[in-house]
């Protein structure tokens, strides 16, 4: 066979032993490789971009914990732990978020098929993929028209204003009475919007810029 003696694209590095091209889709775990070695995607003026700030409210993390259960193997990631991953999401919840994800809470989603030992072990290898925060007693006209509405939402609305967090990762229709940016995302949604699916994106209810995007693949 003839020897392949074409020169490499210039946006294609050696990385710890293995060749990444950016001009090709290529798992999301090379994005923290990508990051660090400042290569640009083609056609793209900017490097692999910083990750979204994004708080996780606990609905979100229940049905993330449930669905990571609900997989043959427990070891198998979320979009959202793969997001975690790959550097293009860093996720914050309150510490408040312990007390609703308990083996109480836990225990409302047991089924024939779904072992609160199993939810158990999926809680033990998502939590610590969420940075954990505690906010002051904040008050603002968001954090107060959600007090109105459900107590239990403050938390996460002050952790939100006291890190300065881009975006809330929610499905709570309380989030209403707010001007908060909301991704109304579904899990596997998580994949389609930060790969650039602009197609199928979900909505999300904000007046800021839309979330930025790589090329990376989902999940096998």
């Amino acid at each position: 066979m003839p020897t392949d003696t074409r020169t490499p694209s210039p946006t294609t590095k050696e990385s710890f032993g293995e060749r990444i091209d950016p001009a090709r889709p290529f798992s999301s775990d090379q994005l923290p490789r990508l990051r660090k070695t400042n290569v640009p995607f083609t056609g793209m003026r900017h490097c692999v971009l910083d990750p979204v700030l994004l708080l996780v409210d606990a609905n979100r993390v229940l049905t993330t914990i449930c669905a990571k259960a609900d997989y043959r193997s427990i070891e198998t990631r979320t979009t959202l732990e793969e997001a975690v991953d790959a550097g293009m999401i860093r996720a914050f919840a309150p510490r408040f978020l312990l007390k609703e994800v308990d083996d109480e809470h836990l225990g409302r989603f047991v089924k024939p098929s779904r072992s609160l030992n199993r939810l158990q072990e999926a809680r033990k290898l998502l939590l610590p993929r969420i940075e954990l925060v505690d906010p002051p007693d904040l008050s603002s006209r968001n954090i107060e028209a959600l007090r109105a509405v459900d107590p239990k939402d403050v938390p996460y609305a002050q952790a939100f204003e006291y890190r300065k967090l881009d975006m809330i990762l929610s499905l709570d229709k309380h989030w209403k009475v707010t001007d908060c940016p909301i991704w109304r995302a579904k899990d596997h949604d998580i994949v389609k919007t930060l790969s650039g699916d602009r197609n199928s994106c979900p909505p999300y209810d904000t007046k800021t810029a839309p979330l930025p995007s790589a090329c990376w693949t989902a999940p096998s």
